[in-house]
């Protein structure tokens, strides 16, 4: 039986099946609505197959009660995007480009996993375009520096790419694998350092597509490096960027123990204000009581993951998110902003 003829046989049995239960309280068809062997034709003709069009991303303003704090320092903190404009990355790009007409950053953090599911292959991967160029336009706020840290994703391919492409682009920023910045603002400073986590995390030393790699890093020296940039109080604030986070909703046990085994004890001794992480799909605000460091993750860049409460959170969201991030002399404001422009969260670290 052709296509057409097994077409116009099952319209007929359905349309006879409707008329036979209507009293049933099915479907019923009126007589006068029965469908003959022309009009099955003609509905046959008009039957095309179209190629389906994904819908454009709605388009969302920016945040109604944005806070502008001045003579701040503001940049952008978030990470775990790198997925070509999928799971809400494309959607959050735009509102990140839109708060950026409204209160531009001064510089942007990402905290790793820049791109799933292996990172790049070099600097030439059409990665650079689907998910970073491509996303993150050049025409507003946006094009600053961008400051970048690699995850665990970014380690299977050829991470020096990341690095490399320092060279090619305007923005993006990953001179080494650590590296450091300072900035001075009115009547402040502060110190950031970058790190590469994965060389902390014991049991990637016996994985296959990170061990090659981590033992090629002296990580004593890098720990020791911290300590004695850190070992100094001309700087009012200290922030501290990795994409392992020390604490985390989700079971990575092991991972958590050699954070907290490795890094933690270093934040603690030098007064690390903050510690912004990635990693956990999720946006996280945690401070322990018995410690100066506020733990902060930026990992809901694009698909995000459930949202669990754990002691001492103070704000936990599995919504695509990024924060913006307002320094002063005298506090760290934070506001959480979704792919909607929907502040979630407004919090102050102060001094």
């Amino acid at each position: 039986m052709k296509p057409k003829e097994f077409f116009i046989l099952f319209l007929f049995v359905l349309v006879i099946s409707c008329d036979s239960n209507s009293d049933d309280g099915q479907t019923k068809v009126n007589q006068s609505d029965t469908l003959n062997i022309d009009t099955l034709d003609t509905l046959v003709a008009d039957t095309t197959v179209t190629d389906t069009i994904p819908e454009e991303p709605v388009v969302y303003g920016p945040p109604s009660d944005l806070e502008i704090i001045s003579d701040a320092i503001h940049f952008y903190v978030f990470g775990d995007f790198g997925r070509s404009g999928a799971y809400l990355q494309k959607e959050l790009g735009h509102m990140m480009d839109t708060v950026s007409t409204v209160l531009p950053p001064d510089f942007i953090i990402s905290t790793g996993d820049n791109f799933y599911p292996d990172g790049v292959k070099s600097v030439s991967d059409t990665h650079w375009q689907e998910t970073f160029e491509n996303i993150y336009p050049t025409t507003n706020g946006l094009n600053c520096p961008w400051y970048v840290v690699f995850g665990n994703h970014d380690y299977h391919l050829n991470p020096d790419a990341q690095i490399a492409y320092t060279d090619v682009s305007d923005r993006w920023n990953m001179p080494g694998y650590y590296f450091l910045k300072d900035y001075e603002g009115v009547d402040f400073s502060m110190r950031l350092l970058f790190m590469d986590t994965n060389p902390f995390i014991d049991k990637y030393y016996a994985e296959g597509k990170f061990k090659n790699k981590v033992i090629l890093q002296d990580t004593t020296a890098e720990l020791s490096r911290m300590d004695s940039l850190f070992n100094s109080e001309e700087f009012t604030w200290k922030m501290v960027v990795g994409h392992h986070p020390v604490y985390s909703g989700e079971s990575r046990g092991s991972e958590l123990g050699s954070m907290q085994q490795h890094i933690m004890p270093h934040l603690y001794e030098n007064n690390v204000d903050v510690y912004f992480a990635g990693h956990e799909h999720v946006i996280r605000h945690l401070k322990k009581e018995e410690g100066p460091t506020h733990f902060i993750t930026s990992g809901a860049g694009s698909k995000t993951v459930t949202a669990h409460d754990i002691p001492d959170t103070r704000f936990v969201s599995g919504t695509t998110a990024f924060l913006l991030v307002s320094v002063t002399s005298d506090s760290l404001y934070f506001q959480s902003i979704n792919y909607k422009g929907e502040i979630e969260y407004k919090a102050s670290i102060l001094k």
